[in-house]
């Protein structure tokens, strides 16, 4: 498909989702011992240990390719491997014992991932209790330490989702969530950096402001390479939380308007509005999966704006609305007063929610 296809694969073919694994390292970075050290380590062979065996896997499966298999080209290759290439090629050689590893492995191995990603979606929830985004039921500790009502939350919202959506959809959705929510990342660097500028750095961050563009625009393009459903889920996921904010903290801890920092966040209205826009006139609708998105997947990606001057739109959109982010960030004035106010109290072990 082109270079259409291959960018649409970084998002929907499960690219990004299969090197993403480095965010666990993140979530639980509160129990390490030394940051500085184990943090950066764990980030870098987090995503250099898994692309240097995928890497490798492309290499054997391409070597082992007849060359009469690639005169049609890459689909009729897929069409003629659809148990998949590694178990295709170990089948027409007549290795059994190879097909059934290489099954067995795959059946097994992603329960590794499972066991991490459990704990880690359970952290995350904890940490939302405890920053009040989450009502403070799911902050509870059994005796182990271990938050079980995250963990059940977990549980009953992935259930969820495998109910209602295809494992494609979940895949393109999960790792557009991800890659939107690492778009924070960049903003805050720079922020923190002016905010706090005599602070520790723990990490050294070569170029930090060319860093922090790049990564912000590359979160930006993979967003968009997931299509247009995948797009318009997240709005909708983004606005019920939006929804569910408002409620939590004007009806039920009663607090006042003054409490939100509306300037501050005003960026994401433009950020997420050029992303949806540029991704309804583009040229990504994500792929038919058969389930109840198709509906919504003819709605947009209508292809308006020709092929790779889309890309370039979202580039230029992305730096003017990462400017407009850093314009809008907290002054160093009230940052100041955020960090005294919400300092750890001495004695206790963590922080004090905002």
């Amino acid at each position: 498909m082109g270079w259409h296809g291959v960018f649409a694969a970084v998002s929907t073919g499960g690219i990004v989702f299969a090197l993403i694994g480095f965010r666990h390292a993140i979530d639980m970075a509160g129990e390490t011992r030394n940051p500085s050290r184990n943090v950066p380590l764990a980030l870098i062979f987090g995503l250099l240990i898994p692309l240097g065996i995928y890497l490798l896997l492309q290499v054997a499966f391409i070597g082992a390719l007849d060359t009469k298999e690639l005169k049609n080209g890459w689909a009729n290759v897929e069409a003629s491997h659809g148990l998949g290439p590694l178990a295709a090629i170990s089948a027409t050689l007549g290795l059994s014992w190879l097909t059934a590893a290489i099954y067995g492995g795959a059946l097994i191995g992603p329960a590794g991932g499972a066991l991490v990603a459990t704990g880690s979606n359970a952290r995350l929830a904890f940490g939302l209790a405890r920053n009040k985004f989450l009502p403070m039921f799911f902050e509870k500790l059994t005796r182990r330490g271990i938050p079980m009502h995250a963990l059940i939350l977990n549980f009953i919202v992935g259930f969820l989702l495998v109910i209602v959506l295809t494992f494609k959809d979940i895949v393109s959705i999960n790792s557009a969530a991800i890659v939107l929510s690492f778009s924070i990342g960049p903003v805050a660097v720079l922020a923190l950096r002016r905010q706090m500028p005599n602070a520790k750095k723990r990490f050294r961050i070569p170029l930090p402001r060319l860093t922090a563009v790049l990564g912000f625009t590359v979160s930006a393009l993979i967003v968009y390479w997931s299509g247009w459903t995948s797009v318009l889920v997240l709005l909708m996921i983004v606005f019920a939380s939006l929804v569910t904010l408002l409620v939590t903290r004007l009806l039920i801890e009663r607090k006042s308007w003054t409490s939100f920092d509306f300037r501050e966040s005003l960026w994401l209205v433009p950020f997420l509005g050029c992303l949806t826009v540029t991704s309804w006139l583009g040229n990504f609708k994500g792929d038919p999966t058969g389930s109840w998105l198709d509906g919504m997947r003819a709605m947009g990606g209508l292809g308006y704006i020709p092929f790779g001057w889309d890309m370039l739109v979202v580039v230029v959109l992305t730096i003017i609305n990462f400017m407009i982010a850093n314009w809008c960030s907290l002054n160093n004035e009230k940052a100041a007063r955020y960090r005294e106010a919400h300092k750890p109290v001495g004695g206790l072990d963590k922080d004090m929610p905002p």
